[in-house]
């Protein structure tokens, strides 16, 4: 049975309880000369109970201040022992009273009330002492200083950031926080850019309505609190606090009197609001106090907003705990709740400025909701390193049907501003859009406007202005309008910040919208946005830009406009010559990129290739006009400089070197000369004197006219594919054996009519494992299988051409230390390492069309190729066969001709039939199913009889 009375009791002031059981089993409790209302002990109640317990005699135990240990309590009762001051007690029993005598039970009661601070007193700096009997604690409340003793300046300053706020934890659920004293005190700062923000809540419903609640709204400061019985609300309208000066608040209450105290620190200018209550008032709080905000507050009682604080505090008690003095040494009273990295929020008073309203992950969201019907007025700052992404959507519909979209997209660091509008089932009836800014990754902040007014819509970034006109379609929404993205199965959303957002001309404050429905996961805080590239140690090789999308994305090397692909843009995006590109199967004649020098240091450049006829010619034009004159008798000696098409002389020197012959022609026509002939042309084919890069005309002593064409630089055939740089092979069983493929690019071209035959093999060594095999899997399937590190696997790229089509196809192997680029003709596939792995050189023997491996060979299913292989560059070199065939031995050399020999020649087969190259043998496809034969050359025949 419980008998409860009186509240706050431990205010340090004696109270006097009396108790009293009657023979009939009535109690009586009063505190303070309160009486409690009388109860009934049940056990008198039962049965005979009541006059069993008036014959017997019975032992009681009266313990004062505590429990003994062996006495068993109920599970669901948490009982403590008393610290504080007892007078003697009495007991009246049988109409005497007797004496209590405490002072023999325990060696930690003392006599007499004794306050320690007569003893004990160590506050300093105008701290009071406190005595709560088993020891001393100073009040450090009305100075300037912290610590045990008062002894240390309080110059611990936090700044909020709208995103974090503090827990003080009041007491445990188990105990008793009713309370006839209260003192709330701090120092706060907030800017002119915010508004709003709780600067102390606590509560309890479990007893009445009891809170107190402190808050800025709309720039001024009100302070609330409840009793369990009215609410009493205190507004100072007086002053504007968001003008970034210190304010001092002060609340106190002490049972029937409340004063509260407004201080403008600068000028000491102060308010005051003062009220004596009816009665005695006690504030009954929860478990937590909240200080800068909470979890969700809106809609609390006591509060307007319920958005956190974004500002900075200082001096922050409530009773006599100092908040952030404890938060600082780690007291578990007090914690942070926020992002912080450091676990505690920014200490000093930082400026904010506008809050940024943080949209970290691509699917976060803003969500405005006051365009109804009309024109459209949205103005926000925006700061990013996002290359792609949905910055706004929302749908709309016209007075003319359309439904659709207005959008503002990301793309490639531009604000795309597009219009959408569709018409039943029709695809797109009506879309405009307009491009507006540059660059948007720089980490600045950009100013964005959106209007729409009439049939206008308007996107402007910072000054420069984009519109387009939506003519006699007037425009209203069916959706909310979305900042940051748009609803689900739309594209990339935005990563990035956003603040001092105006919508319909109303400001929105970040803090306010945090969470409502108006928000999806964006956060609010100071925008510390940097670009990923300058601290990643990614390096993007030859012009390569590191560029940064999203989140998901990461970092990686853009490479266009560059001519080079892969990873770090270190895989020439272009073949080395003419001939490559006609082996890879290109065959039209036009203008080109080569790369002449693969991963060197040479760029690409533009040529003309010339397939006609089934020839190879390279065509490089220059600046030097036909017909031009050269000489006059007005002039004195002249001298021409020609480029060629912007082409370096290495470029020149390194295409002339490779081709089988270079020429140039020229014609030149002379009048009134000193010798016979009046025109004249010829051919420069020596290698050492191409291109032509300069022409000198001396002035002659007789008048001379004279004109001068000069023609492009043609360079026939590819260094690599003459005679001796080719090789056929006419068993599947040849192999020819080189030395390892150590560095640079691999590059052959083959011809091949079999499936599953090994083009070429990398072997292992002894002390390296590392191995490489090509191998034409089918028919449009070229596999390198591979061990590298330890880690062996294969890729199977997918060819558009059919790789046994007897015709040339071209393979390029390109490694660097980290990554593999395979290509068959213009398909690739490139391989990446493992963190923190590099790839070793091969140093086993290199292997031409097929393979010494047991494991690969004992497969009935793998075979050596017959076919043809030339234009093997291996080592940085052109390799020429005829000298590496030579080297082999005669067994070897038997079935390997010098040359790509085929069988099929021209009109072999007849009636239109089509000649399958076999290397060995041929077959003719007949077309005409009216033909056969080993020629088709036999028609048939159909009678009708």
């Amino acid at each position: 049975m419980n008998m409860k009375k009186g509240k706050a009791l431990n205010d340090d002031v004696w109270h006097t309880v009396s108790y009293e059981k009657k023979s009939n089993g009535l109690l009586y409790f009063s505190l303070d000369n309160e009486t409690a209302p009388e109860k009934y002990l049940y056990a008198y109640s039962v049965g005979d109970a009541r006059e069993a317990f008036g014959k017997f005699s019975m032992s009681s135990y009266v313990f004062i201040g505590g429990l003994w240990k062996y006495v068993e309590t109920p599970e669901n009762r948490r009982f403590t022992y008393f610290v504080g001051c007892i007078e003697t007690p009495k007991l009246l029993i049988s109409k005497a009273f007797k004496t209590f005598n405490m002072y023999n039970s325990s060696n930690l009661v003392q006599r007499g009330c004794i306050n320690k601070c007569d003893v004990e007193n160590q506050c300093k700096n105008g701290g009071k002492c406190i005595n709560e009997y088993t020891r001393t604690i100073c009040d450090c409340r009305h100075t300037t200083f912290i610590g045990w003793s008062c002894e240390t300046p309080d110059d611990i300053i936090v700044t909020l950031n709208g995103d974090e706020y503090l827990e003080f934890t009041v007491g445990t659920r188990l105990e008793n926080t009713y309370t006839d004293r209260l003192y709330i005190h701090f120092t706060f700062k907030i800017e002119p850019e915010q508004r709003s923000g709780v600067l102390v809540y606590g509560h309890s419903f479990s007893i009445g309505i009891n809170y107190v609640a402190i808050e800025i709204t709309n720039g001024t400061l009100k302070a609330s609190i409840n009793f369990g019985y009215e609410a009493l609300d205190y507004h100072f309208t007086e002053t504007e606090v968001n003008d970034n000066s210190w304010y001092e608040f002060t609340l106190q209450h002490e049972l029937t009197y409340i004063s509260l105290e407004l201080t403008r620190i600068s000028d000491g200018i102060a308010y005051y609001r003062n009220e004596t209550l009816p009665q005695p008032s006690y504030l009954y709080l929860g478990q937590t106090v909240y200080i800068g905000g909470g979890p969700v507050l809106r809609g609390y009682e006591g509060l307007i907003l319920g958005s956190n604080f974004v500002g900075c505090l200082k001096h922050v008690n409530f009773g006599l705990n100092n908040i952030l003095e404890e938060l600082t040494v780690n007291h578990s009273s007090v914690k942070y709740v926020g992002k912080s990295m450091g676990g505690q929020p920014a200490q000093g008073c930082r400026q904010i400025g506008h809050s940024s309203v943080i949209f970290a992950q691509s699917n976060s969201q803003l969500i405005l909701r006051d365009w109804k019907d009309g024109n459209l007025n949205l103005r926000f700052q925006l700061k990013t390193v996002q290359r792609n992404g949905v910055l706004l959507l929302v749908a709309i519909r016209s007075n003319k049907g359309h439904r659709g979209s207005i959008s503002l997209r990301i793309v490639d660091y531009q604000i795309h501003g597009i219009l959408e509008l569709e018409e039943g089932n029709a695809v797109t009836s009506f879309n405009k859009s307009v491009v507006v800014g540059e660059h948007l990754n720089t980490t600045m902040w950009y100013k964005l406007y959106l209007a729409i007014e009439d049939s206008s819509i308007t996107v402007m970034v910072n000054d420069i202005k984009a519109s387009f006109q939506a003519t006699d379609i007037t425009l209203s929404p069916t959706s909310d309008l979305y900042l940051g993205g748009g609803w689900t199965n739309t594209d990339q959303g935005f990563e990035g910040c956003m603040q001092e957002i105006i919508f319909q001309s109303v400001e929105i404050y970040p803090n306010e919208v945090m969470n409502t429905n108006m928000v999806n996961g964006v956060t609010i805080g100071t925008c510390q946005i940097s670009d990923p590239c300058l601290t990643s140690q990614l390096v993007c090789a030859n012009n390569g830009r590191c560029v940064y999308n999203n989140k998901q994305e990461g970092i990686r090397c853009d490479c266009s406009a560059t001519g080079y692909s892969g990873p770090t843009c270190q895989f020439p995006a272009f073949k080395r010559t003419c001939g490559e590109y006609y082996f890879a199967g290109d065959r039209t004649s036009g203008l080109k990129k080569i790369d002449i020098d693969g991963v060197g240091k040479l760029h690409a450049v533009d040529v003309l290739c010339d397939f006609r006829n089934g020839k190879i010619k390279t065509i490089i034009e220059h600046n030097f006009a036909a017909e031009t004159q050269v000489r006059s008798s007005l002039w004195g000696s002249t001298k021409f400089q020609l480029r060629y098409r912007d082409t370096s002389g290495e470029v020149i020197k390194y295409l002339v070197d490779h081709a089988d012959h270079c020429q140039q022609d020229f014609k030149y026509w002379c009048w009134q000369a000193p010798i016979s002939w009046l025109y004249d042309e010829g051919v420069l084919d020596a290698k050492k004197y191409l291109p032509v890069v300069s022409m000198d005309f001396s002035r002659e002593q007789k008048q001379t006219l004279a004109r001068m064409s000069l023609g492009p630089l043609m360079c026939n055939g590819m260094l690599g594919y003459t005679e001796g740089y080719t090789l056929t092979f006419l068993k599947p069983s040849t192999i020819l054996k080189m030395e390892p493929w150590t560095n640079g690019t691999l590059s052959l071209s083959f011809r091949t009519s079999r499936n599953n035959s090994v083009i070429f093999h990398q072997l292992r060594s002894e002390t390296n494992t590392n191995n490489l095999m090509a191998k034409v899997y089918n028919g449009h399937t070229m596999e390198f299988s591979y061990r590298l590190n330890g880690r062996s696997d294969m890729v199977k790229l997918r060819t558009t051409r059919l790789l046994t089509d007897g015709d040339w196809h071209l393979i390029t192997v390109e490694q660097s230390s980290k990554t593999v680029k395979f290509s068959v003709d213009f398909d690739n596939e490139i391989l990446v390492m493992n963190e923190g792995e590099t790839i070793k050189p091969y140093d086993g023997p290199f292997l031409l069309g097929g393979s010494l491996s047991n494991e690969v060979m004992d497969n009935p299913n793998v075979q050596g190729m017959t076919g043809c292989i030339g234009g093997l560059i291996i080592n940085n070199r052109v390799e020429f066969l005829a000298n590496v065939y030579h080297a082999q031995p005669r067994i070897v050399r038997d079935d390997i001709v010098i040359g790509c020999k085929t069988l099929c020649q021209e009109n072999m087969c007849k009636n239109g039939g089509i000649c399958i190259e076999g290397f060995t043998s041929y077959t003719c496809y007949c077309v005409n199913p009216a033909t056969s034969g080993d020629h088709c050359e036999i028609s048939k025949r159909t009678f009708l009889i």
